[in-house]
């Protein structure tokens, strides 16, 4: 129950932190200029997936040396 709650909540803050965002408009000006419509989905999709297990791997090695409650 935990991972579904955990995964909820990220979801929805990254996808409302993510809703008009300059990445999102950029990846639409991209697949406005007649670009392939997928080449620029799986291209940005990767993007986000990349720089968000970034953030984690980060996240994780910083809270092995900082204490949570003073990162919050």
């Amino acid at each position: 129950m935990v991972f579904w709650h955990v995964f909820l909540a990220t979801f929805s803050l990254v996808f409302l932190a993510e809703l008009g965002d300059k990445t999102q408009l950029a990846v639409l000006l991209m697949a406005a200029q007649d670009r392939p419509m997928w080449g620029v989905f799986f291209g940005s999709a990767s993007a986000l997936v990349l720089s968000t297990l970034i953030a984690v791997l980060l996240g994780t090695v910083i809270s092995n040396y900082i204490s949570p409650a003073l990162i919050q």
